[in-house]
């Protein structure tokens, strides 16, 4: 009942955010088409109050002028503006070729578009955005005299359509006016790997006795001797080594590695899952899945097993952010073939709806199962007083940031650690594989994250 009364408030949630974001865009919209900026409306209101009050009916000379002045500067701005806008959809092309490219998240790139240039109107400023894909960074670059688009992308995913907002505007900011244009497109942009490219990826070794490795489990051969601890068995004693020293010790056994049979990669999607999905391109690109692997992500019906199809799979999730983790049952069940398998999770690192799914299939894996989530660095907590918080919220207004609390991600792989996988963190800022002690070190406010770090190599393997 509560897990049905959580997915309720959390499925409320999600509708009222869209309903929300569905007045907005069309409210947006509808101050695109109105010519006024806030400026303008501000100088018509004084203006024709002066006029009408002190101009009018006081009879005052400078009021009169003045007004006069400011109500032709008003309109001097908005034909202007009219006629501007109408050039630039005169300039644009009738028929937009469609736009084709493959790019990383944050590595910017210049299309074919040329943005028309008010060379006949001097009092005009053009601005180029792009309303969809969303959040995305425009430049302008000059070429050979021509105004061309640099283009920033911040999302990860495959998009079929590009709609551009330019806006003309005169130059005191009375009046402006945008237009929107859309153009097919095929956009492929894969999210940046960032310093994760560096990381020593272990994920196609487990725990056994083939390969000597000092990140290995205590499982190899029994070659080392240390003092005898209360508790060790007696088995394992060196009888010996007492007789000559009449010390008891202890044999060691080495540790080592084994590589696994087959490896099983999974990209689950939800909100936050940039860095998790950044983690799963370099893991590929560096060969960490071993010979045998297979990769499968939300969205995708079955397993695959080449690079391009991994890339897409990974562009392609990003549109499965609302059912995250609903394809893994099914992806376990075609790859679990009786064998030994290395199951390795890519997670978001915000708890959503995915995190039922994931526990679901945890508590009935029997083998090895290690889970990455992929983070951007932390997120500093600052106190605040109430007083300060209210003007900061009245003052700065700014997007909704998902950048991660350290005490939430704990809690999150507090979750996942008690129901039996083991959790590694990819900071894709810095580059380094974390554990949960490096998140106690965080909490506690210290910052020597070296022996964190060190474990967390261990895990890896």
């Amino acid at each position: 009942m509560k897990q049905a009364g959580r997915e309720n408030v959390l499925l409320s949630g999600v509708l009222k955010s869209d309903s929300w974001s569905t007045l907005s865009s069309r409210l947006e919209r509808v101050r695109e088409l109105f010519p006024f900026t806030r400026l303008g409306v501000l100088v018509a209101l004084i203006t024709s109050l002066g006029l009408w009050y002190f101009g009018f009916a006081q009879h005052d000379l400078v009021w009169y002028v003045g007004a006069l002045s400011g109500l032709g500067l008003i309109i001097l701005a908005l034909l202007s503006v009219f006629l501007g806008s109408v050039y630039i959809n005169k300039s644009m092309p009738r028929s937009a070729s469609k736009l084709s490219q493959k790019c990383i998240v944050d590595i910017p790139w210049t299309s074919e578009f040329i943005l028309p240039r008010l060379r006949f109107f001097p009092l005009l400023d053009t601005q180029l955005e792009w309303a969809a894909p969303r959040n995305a960074v425009v430049e302008i670059s000059f070429d050979d005299g021509q105004a061309r688009e640099r283009i920033t992308l911040a999302e990860h995913g495959d998009f079929t359509q590009v709609e551009r907002r330019i806006t003309a505007s005169d130059v005191l900011g009375l009046a402006s006016l945008t237009l929107r244009y859309t153009c097919q497109a095929t956009l492929a942009v894969l999210p940046n790997s960032g310093s994760l490219a560096k990381v020593p990826w272990l994920a196609s070794l487990n725990d056994g006795e083939d390969l000597p490795h000092p990140s290995g489990a205590a499982v190899g051969d029994r070659l080392e001797l240390r003092p005898y601890q209360v508790g060790d068995p007696a088995r394992f004693i060196h009888w010996k080594a007492f007789a000559r020293t009449s010390k008891l010790m202890q044999r060691e056994p080495e540790r080592s590695l084994s590589r696994t049979h087959r490896t099983a990669a999974y990209l689950v999607a939800g909100i936050g899952d940039a860095a998790s999905a950044a983690a799963a391109l370099a893991v590929l690109d560096a060969r960490a899945l071993g010979i045998d692997w297979v990769f499968g992500a939300d969205g995708m019906p079955e397993p695959l097993s080449s690079k391009n199809e991994v890339e897409a799979a990974i562009r392609q999730s990003a549109s499965q952010r609302a059912r995250g983790g609903e394809g893994l049952a099914n992806f376990i069940a075609c790859v679990d073939q009786g064998s030994a398998i290395n199951l390795m999770l890519f997670v978001p690192s915000c708890a959503g709806g995915w995190e039922a799914n994931v526990m679901a299939v945890l508590a009935r894996s029997n083998g090895q199962c290690k889970i990455v989530i992929g983070i951007d660095g932390f997120k500093q907590r600052k106190r605040h007083s109430s007083w300060s918080a209210w003007w900061r919220k009245l003052l700065i207004q700014s997007a909704p940031s998902i950048s991660l609390d350290v005490h939430v991600l704990d809690q999150l792989v507090g979750r996942l650690e008690t129901a039996g996988a083991t959790v590694l963190i990819a900071d894709r800022t810095s580059g380094r594989l974390l554990s949960k002690q490096h998140l106690v070190a965080q909490m506690a406010g210290k910052h020597n994250s070296k022996p964190a770090t060190q474990s967390a190599a261990r895990k890896a393997a």
